[in-house]
């Protein structure tokens, strides 16, 4: 089926369109069409994309407030601007406990690669789960060089169904920020390119 390459590719992460959240907040949360900036055969998930909601149900924040003040300033999930290739926006201030939740319109089922673009500046190894399709998968990695010091982590064999489901990312330590998560179809053979580094 030929070689998969991915490329960070920059946006001004503005949703899509509207979304399936609530529009009486600041960004209705997930857009509900592709990222046209996201490489070709790539679901790509904006970290700060969550669904809008209540904090406790759709997220969870332990701090009521955003307290890097960007994007969605009227809510409690911390969002700053990026040092990442790309530029935007990155989910900061992540707290162990904390979670987020996304709506995924998977257009084919199949296997994929979820791919986590994390930055820490810890030696300790980070850790979060992601859960969609019924399914719970773990993704642990370590330093990657600073807080604005961006890889990518790589969970595989990632079942999913078609249609729109939820992505669950619950939050299993606290010395990390998050860009985005990719949904890439797993082709066999297929190559992923350097900035993949950590696989789980």
């Amino acid at each position: 089926l030929g070689n998969l390459t991915l490329y960070v590719i920059g946006d001004d992460e503005e949703p899509a369109n509207p979304g399936t959240g609530n529009p009486d907040t600041d960004n209705p949360g997930t857009p509900t069409t592709p990222d046209p900036n996201a490489p070709a055969g790539t679901i790509r998930i904006q970290a700060e994309d969550y669904k809008a909601g209540v904090n406790g149900t759709e997220y969870f924040d332990f701090n009521p407030e955003n307290l890097s003040g960007q994007y969605r300033p009227n809510e409690a999930v911390d969002i700053e601007t990026t040092g990442d290739v790309g530029g935007g926006f990155n989910v900061s201030f992540i707290q162990d406990g904390e979670f987020l939740t996304y709506d995924v319109n998977v257009a084919e089922a199949g296997t994929y690669d979820v791919v986590l673009r994390v930055a820490t500046p810890s030696g300790d190894t980070q850790s979060t789960e992601v859960t969609i399709n019924g399914q719970t998968y773990t993704a642990d990695f370590g330093f990657t060089g600073g807080w604005q010091e961006y890889q990518d982590v790589l969970v595989t064999n990632v079942s999913l169904a078609a249609g729109v489901q939820e992505l669950r990312l619950d939050m299993k330590s606290s010395q990390f920020n998050l860009n985005y998560i990719d949904l890439v179809a797993a082709e066999p053979g297929a190559n992923i390119d350097a900035r993949h580094r950590q696989q789980c």
